[in-house]
């Protein structure tokens, strides 16, 4: 067995960003730079998503290529290897305000970024990096493919531009809104869109209400329209906060939305429209034709409320947010749970977290106990754990401490932490602080989980993180905030191999072998690395007839990682004679 057995600690830390405020509301992060998503590739290479002003940015010293007009935002998708070093980043944006939301791997490693950009900022047109250069957009009342906002664009694991679709038909006005996307391991997208009036989706869908339209657009993983669903939302026109979540199993979808600004009401597909602003969010199950199967809204208003939805193996859904029950004597509550305050507590208001079963019964609901304005951020499961990412004040969850109360300079000042539950239970087992010296508004944003059970954050801080970490600790350089990524666990990058543990029955023959193995399985099996005892890869490709060459490879012992239809992997030995 090859293991590394270490005390978990913050292992590494970087930073990213420029040195001026960005344009945006600095309470929802929508005004501050951040990183909003990331994921893990079957390499345990990482991948993020952030958003970035364009005045001497830079990524850890090493300049970004911005388009913005300074204080609006471009789009920065990079990569790392597991131990943080810099492995390829793209810059996409123009002169005006650029958001994105999401990114996704499939089983190949691919990757899929989904988001907006806004041609009418001079002096310079939307950029996908040097893949795609837009024209620049004239205001004059035509039709124009230049005034597209909403893209999805696909690169390979090493950076290299596979395609860039426009969901849009040519549009004399600034464009809809890309809200949230999910990819499957096929490399099938679902996308959350808002669509104004136009002719959009290859001709296939013409709005005429002035409201617009929402819908879930569905791509193959060559970038080919394969179907649309129409959907009802209100006000559901936002850019950010969106939470959307599918389940190939059951070919559903999940959606949850919260109150924004000053819209009276909320609701999906006319679920909620009666209560008008007698709540702040809702959570709703949709079929494959854009039906609600289930509906759920809490019974106090409030707004800005929610942060993620993560489905397990078994298909329960786990909900994360933050409950607003003001000064009302009458105790908010959601789907059957009862948010729990402490009694000294004026305003009510804490970060959640719930799981449900498919059909939408509360399975159990826990919540933090003190005043935080912040919900849950980002959701991950391991093993039969579940962890919650946020940033929050000074707050008791299970009796167990987290979070700062001091007030900073115009905001208020969170901390970093890492909550660790029992997914059977709820229970609170372990609060992963991340340590600041400094006054300022931190918060995990987005987190994933690496093969070795390294824990994956980023975000967004505002003075100084892993404050005497003796790893090192990262200091903002201008600004409100930069964005940050950091690494928690053992620092193992390497793959462990137990002899006699192989969850997928994955059988490799024959042993030893000079030529060539086979691999024999009850599922697909789609792809294969190759790896030396230290962990360098020396071999990655799609598997064919499940059959491997290895005639390249000089005797000794190797280790083989196979990954099925379902992005599911097993690591295997092999003795090549």
């Amino acid at each position: 067995m090859i293991s590394y057995a270490q005390t978990p600690d913050w292992q590494w830390a970087k930073r990213g960003g420029g040195t001026i405020n960005l344009q945006g509301n600095e309470t929802t992060s929508t005004g501050v730079e951040r990183v909003l998503d990331l994921k893990i590739d079957s390499n345990n290479n990482y991948y993020y998503l952030a958003e970035v002003s364009g005045a001497q940015t830079d990524y850890e010293g090493m300049p970004i290529t911005t388009y913005n007009n300074n204080n609006t935002k471009d789009i920065y998708m990079f990569s790392t290897d597991c131990q943080g070093n810099f492995r390829w980043g793209k810059s996409i944006g123009g002169g005006g305000g650029d958001s994105v939301n999401s990114i996704g791997l499939d089983n190949n490693n691919s990757v899929y970024v989904t988001g907006n950009t806004r041609n009418f900022g001079p002096p310079t047109p939307p950029h996908f990096a040097n893949d795609t250069i837009k024209a620049p957009a004239v205001f004059d009342g035509t039709l124009q493919d230049e005034l597209k906002s909403i893209f999805i664009i696909k690169y390979d694991d090493q950076g290299n531009f596979q395609w860039l679709r426009e969901p849009e038909g040519p549009i004399d006005h600034l464009g809809g809104s890309m809200q949230k996307t999910i990819i499957e391991p096929s490399g099938r997208s679902h996308s959350l869109v808002w669509f104004f009036t136009g002719t959009h989706l290859d001709g296939q869908l013409t709005v005429t209400d002035q409201e617009g339209q929402n819908a879930i657009i569905i791509y193959d993983a060559d970038g080919n329209l394969e179907n649309f669903i129409l959907l009802d939302l209100k006000p559901g026109t936002d850019r950010y906060d969106y939470q959307l979540a599918y389940d190939p199993n059951l070919d559903r979808y999940y959606i949850a939305d919260t109150v924004r600004g000053t819209e009276p009401e909320l609701s999906i597909n006319g679920f909620g429209a009666t209560t008008g602003d007698d709540k702040a969010f809702y959570l709703a199950a949709l079929d494959n034709q854009g039906q609600v199967l289930w509906y759920h809204e809490n019974t106090s208003n409030g707004g800005w409320s929610l942060g993620d939805i993560a489905i397990d193996n078994n298909g329960d859904i786990y909900f994360t947010g933050y409950y607003s029950q003001g000064g009302d004597s009458v105790q908010d509550s959601f789907a059957g749970y009862t948010f729990v305050a402490d009694a000294n507590e004026f305003d009510k208001r804490s970060p959640f977290l719930m799981k449900f079963d498919s059909s939408g019964n509360l399975i159990w609901g826990t919540n933090a106990k003190l005043f935080s304005r912040f919900p849950g951020r980002s959701l991950a499961i391991n093993g039969n754990d579940v962890y919650l990412g946020l940033g929050s004040l000074n707050n008791e969850w299970d009796g167990m401490p987290f979070g700062t109360g001091v007030s900073g300079v115009g905001l208020l000042a969170t901390d970093n932490a890492v909550l660790r539950f029992n997914k059977t239970t709820g229970a609170l087992q372990e609060v992963i602080p991340m340590p600041s010296a400094s006054i300022a508004f931190d918060m995990i944003m987005a987190m994933d989980i690496d093969s070795q059970g390294n824990i994956v954050v980023g975000g967004h801080f505002g003075g100084t993180l892993l404050s005497g970490n003796p790893n090192g600790s990262i200091t903002k350089t201008g600004g409100d905030t930069d964005f940050f990524i950091a690494q928690y666990g053992t620092g193992n990058c390497t793959l462990n191999v137990a002899e006699q543990n192989n969850p997928l029955e994955i059988k490799l023959y024959p042993q030893p072998a000079s030529d060539k193995v086979f691999l024999q399985s009850q599922t697909p099996l789609m792809a294969y690395t190759i790896y030396n005892l230290q962990g360098q890869k020396l071999k990655q490709a799609k598997l064919e007839n499940n059959r491997i060459d290895i005639n390249q490879l000089s005797t000794g012992l190797y280790l083989i990682k196979v990954t099925n239809a379902q992005a599911k992997s097993q690591v295997l030995k092999l003795i090549v004679e």
